[in-house]
């Protein structure tokens, strides 16, 4: 077991962290489009990043990828979604005035409220 005391924290290497909502296929996305296009199976594509790009991934984590990006096997390579918008700078951004949620008004008799009378005596639970 190392002793991690002796080493001085310059000389410690970790890992590069990745965020959780990064893939590691992300930057394959074109070319996984194009081979489903293609009709190429999860497994030969997994053994295709194995050999060509040095990318270990299962099957499984290929196919939710395919499947969170719409990537369908036959399908037309998926083209980039445009962006939802121009991004807006929240402190420069002009305050918008929010509307009340309108009431849509009921068919029929209006509904009672329930007003509780606490002198009143309990009403039985009728069981049946």
């Amino acid at each position: 077991m190392l002793d991690h005391e002796d080493i001085p924290d310059d000389e410690i290497d970790f890992p590069l962290h990745r965020t959780p909502t990064s893939s590691k296929l992300k930057p394959y996305k074109a070319l996984i489009s194009r081979m489903r296009a293609q009709r190429w199976p999860y497994q030969r594509i997994v053994q295709w990043l194995k050999d060509e790009k040095e990318v270990s991934i299962s099957w499984e984590s290929l196919r939710q990828f395919c499947l969170y990006r719409n990537i369908r096997k036959g399908a037309e390579p998926a083209e980039e979604a445009p962006s939802a918008g121009p991004r807006i700078d929240r402190q420069s951004a002009q305050p918008r005035l929010v509307q009340e949620p309108q009431q849509k008004p009921r068919a029929g008799s209006p509904r009672r409220r329930f007003v509780l009378d606490r002198d009143a005596p309990p009403t039985p639970i009728r069981r049946n």
